[in-house]
């Protein structure tokens, strides 16, 4: 006799509507940005030989770099907006098995379209969802083997054994961040001693491991080289009150991933992400003594184990994003079993997150980096080139961005020499143009140390006159020494 379906047909169709806004929200921000510099990364990394990609050690796989080279075999890389499109579609699935697995745990079919709504409009969401970058394709794999995992039996089938290990193989293999989902999983398969399973799963895990052999474990080096370098950029040391209370406001992460506070009114920004994880926390109380199953368990952990690393500071959203939805659909859990009183409070607040998200959606306030117009700085930068009837242009060395200015020009003009400011960096021109960026790694340098002669010729993206609230400008301009995000100068020796 055939299993059930999880959804009827007309539940399935009205859950399809609502992807389909994910879709719209994602296309209207996609539409509005240009290649920022990890993503130019992504398509300089995919241009290489195969062999160069494969070897390259870069703290993330070769396999979504590999993916990019086949497609950008068939589309032209120039065709931005629909190389973005076609990222949302494993977003798109990845939201689909997030909602079997709500629906398969709590049975429940309007806690299931509560959390596809909330998730559909959580900012980073879109953000990733439309990123050349890896990180959709990793919720996608982690929501299908998620869902594989908690519908496991002990009585596994060779075709389903088979089944499993492909979605751990597709999940492990797409980037070294997959790692966080597949170990307390396997983990998970082990405690439960559902051994068959366990093998199948952990073949995905041993072929890896023979990846990291032959790789001589150079990715994991450039792995834990990196925060060693990052570290730097959150002042323990500092006694000042302010920068006690921006390590103590950015510790609320997970609740701060939630929304985009920056845009945001600053009580709203200081008071919602502690709100929200208030509710989270007693949501997963609530819900750890009224479910015993171990599948919902280790939903449990799995939403709230990236909690770990919130004392840091730092945003690691992009590694968490299956977390973000498992959190939602957990305080949802909450919400529909709560009394009448407690219905209407976390109703309030919840609805609070709704609308705050919505308009997001429908009106985004970008990110900074997304709101500069790399491309037609590369344009004015080749006219003025031009004009000036300079041949060399000077970058400073303390943001990946640049390379997206690099990326571009290149594009319009081959002729120009494009060189980068290092300590080392001999300039053998009368004069050239310079490209300050404010800081973000390295050193500041001021235009002055390169020549005291020098002529302002372009500023982009005003940092006082960013639409966010004071806490976040704030934040940005002590990070710099510029005014603007970017500056260019021409420089005569």
């Amino acid at each position: 006799m055939p299993k059930p379906l999880l959804f009827t047909a007309r539940q399935t169709l009205f859950i399809l509507l609502i992807l389909g806004l994910f879709f719209l929200f994602s296309y209207h921000y996609a539409s509005q940005i240009n290649l920022w510099g990890d993503e130019v990364a992504s398509i300089l990394r995919s241009q290489g030989f195969w062999l160069d990609i494969v070897q390259d050690h870069e703290s993330h796989l070769p396999t979504y770099f590999l993916f990019l080279k086949l497609l950008l075999r068939v589309i032209d890389v120039r065709q931005e907006l629909f190389l973005r499109l076609l990222h949302i579609i494993p977003f798109l699935i990845g939201l689909w098995f997030g909602c079997r697995i709500i629906m398969r745990l709590f049975n429940n079919y309007y806690l299931t379209i509560f959390t596809l709504v909330n998730g559909i409009v959580l900012p980073n969401f879109i953000f990733y969802a439309t990123n050349l970058r890896m990180y959709t394709f990793i919720f996608m794999f982690s929501m299908i083997y998620l869902e594989l995992i908690i519908n496991a039996k002990k009585s596994l089938t060779f075709r389903q054994g088979l089944i499993l290990l492909f979605m751990a193989i597709g999940l492990v293999f797409t980037d070294y961040a997959s790692l966080i989902y597949y170990l307390p999983c396997t983990a998970f398969l082990l405690i439960k001693k559902y051994y068959r399973a366990f093998w199948f799963n952990s073949l995905a895990g041993f072929l890896l491991l023979i990846w990291l052999i032959i790789d001589d474990f150079g990715d994991i080096q450039a792995i834990l080289a990196w925060p060693v370098s990052s570290a730097k950029a959150i002042e323990f040391d500092n006694p000042g009150l302010w920068h006690f209370f921006q390590l103590f406001y950015l510790s609320f992460r997970p609740g701060l991933d939630l929304i985009y506070p920056a845009s945001l009114p600053i009580v709203i920004a200081a008071i919602l992400p502690g709100i929200i994880l208030v509710i989270y926390f007693i949501s997963v109380v609530r819900v750890f003594l009224t479910y015993n199953q171990p599948e919902v368990r280790l939903i449990l952990f799995l939403s709230g184990f990236w909690l770990l690393v919130s004392p840091t500071g730092y945003s690691f959203t992009r590694l968490f994003l299956p977390s973000q939805l498992l959190m939602i659909g957990i305080m949802g859990v909450n919400l529909f079993s709560s009394k009448r009183r407690g219905k209407v409070i976390l109703g309030f607040f919840l609805g609070i997150l709704l609308i705050i998200n919505l308009q997001q959606a429908i009106r985004p306030s970008l990110r900074l980096y997304s709101l500069i117009d790399y491309k037609q700085i590369a344009i004015d930068l080749a006219t003025q080139a031009e004009k000036y009837q300079v041949n060399k242009i000077l970058l400073s060395n303390n943001s990946l961005n640049l390379l997206s200015i690099e990326y571009y020009l290149k594009g319009i003009n081959q002729d120009i020499k494009i060189l980068r400011f290092t300590e080392t960096t001999v300039i053998d021109s009368d004069s050239f143009i310079f490209v300050s960026h404010m800081t973000e790694t390295g050193n500041y340098v001021d235009v002055q140390q390169l020549s005291s002669n020098y002529t302002i010729i372009g500023q982009y993206v005003e940092l006082d006159d960013l639409s966010y609230n004071y806490l976040w400008k704030k934040r940005l301009v002590e990070r710099t020494n510029q005014p603007y995000v970017i500056e260019t100068y021409l420089l005569e020796l």
